[in-house]
């Protein structure tokens, strides 16, 4: 059974919240976020998801158990592109929520919020070839593997590759139902 979660703005006093998951070794070593040393890199971070959204790079969610409105990952739309109408999706969750569905629920609320609130025609999300649960995550949602990207990460001083997963508008539009379900 899913929990029940909502998607919420991040606000500043949720800067513990932001610091127990982007402080956890575990849960970034499968991100391109920086590991947070202390409470203030969280804090900086909260600011930093706060100025983009006002700038319009960026759109950055936290989700919450619905039941104690605690943060248990992030979300988001960064370099967002308004002319050319794509942006690239971002999401980390707490591992104590790993494989519980939890993510599914919350990024096929995000692509309908994509496709259909700000009128985006391409999302795209690189993964580690590595994450297989991230890599199975994209393919569920029925985004297409659109490249490999050769060693394009430096991971613990090793080159990484990733794969460049994609969902058009079309796409989505042809499969709304299935976005759009519980």
């Amino acid at each position: 059974m899913i929990p029940e979660i909502e998607i919420r703005p991040i606000v500043p006093a949720d800067f513990q919240d932001i610091f127990r998951i982007y402080s956890d070794k575990e849960i970034l070593k499968l991100t391109d976020s920086a590991l947070h040393q202390s409470i203030e890199d969280s804090k900086n971070l909260i600011n930093w998801f706060y100025n983009g959204e006002n700038n319009k790079t960026h759109i950055y969610r936290g989700v919450v158990l619905k039941n104690d409105n605690i943060i248990i990952g992030v979300v988001g739309l960064y370099h967002i592109d308004w002319k050319h109408l794509f942006a690239s999706i971002s999401c980390i969750l707490d591992k104590k929520y790993w494989r519980k569905g939890i993510m599914t629920k919350v990024l096929k609320e995000l692509i309908v919020f994509s496709f259909d609130d700000i009128k985006l025609n391409r999302l795209e999300a690189q993964v580690y070839e590595f994450h297989e649960g991230s890599v199975n995550l994209f393919k569920k949602l029925k985004f297409s593997k659109e490249a490999l990207l050769r060693r394009n990460f430096l991971i613990d001083e090793k080159f990484e590759n990733s794969y460049l997963f994609t969902l058009l508008k079309h796409e989505y539009q042809e499969n709304k139902e299935f976005y759009c379900e519980e």
